[in-house]
């Protein structure tokens, strides 16, 4: 599915998606996706800056690289996903599923992570420079290299 069929199918009511395959690297900055399901959809390189992503399935996703600085993912499930890399600068991810999630590398700076399950999440060189980590679990995370600081 191209990423015009999925925004004109969004736009008609339709919020649950299967085989997205070919939205790597397109552009959805700013837009409201809302409880909308994309389970195993390939986002790498995605610009998602700014979107409203709550409540939004991304279960298995490919979000390496992608861009969600500012993002609002409160209450996503993005358990089993791939964010290596992925920019979460000021994102809020107030109470997200990123349980067994691979985070390698992905810049945490100022993001809202409070309450967000992040067990057996790989965080691996992640940085999460003042970010808000109440309530958060971490247990079994693996964190080495990883930089917290002001958390």
């Amino acid at each position: 599915m191209e990423l015009r069929e999925l925004l004109k199918r969004y736009e008609a009511g339709e919020r649950e998606f299967t085989n997205v395959e070919d939205l790597f690297n397109c552009c959805l900055d700013g837009m409201n996706l809302k409880n909308i399901s994309l389970i195993g959809a390939d986002l790498t390189d995605a610009y998602l800056s700014g979107a409203n992503l709550n409540y939004i399935n991304l279960r298995g996703a490919n979000l390496d690289n992608a861009n969600l600085n500012g993002a609002n993912l409160i209450k996503a499930d993005m358990m089993d996903s791939y964010l290596g890399g992925a920019k979460l600068e000021n994102a809020i991810l107030t109470g997200a599923n990123l349980s067994c999630a691979c985070m390698y590398g992905a810049n945490l700076i100022n993001s809202d992570l409070s309450y967000a399950d992040l067990t057996f999440t790989i965080l691996h060189n992640a940085t999460i420079n003042n970010a808000n980590l109440i309530g958060a679990d971490i247990r079994g995370a693996a964190m080495s290299q990883t930089r917290f600081y002001e958390a």
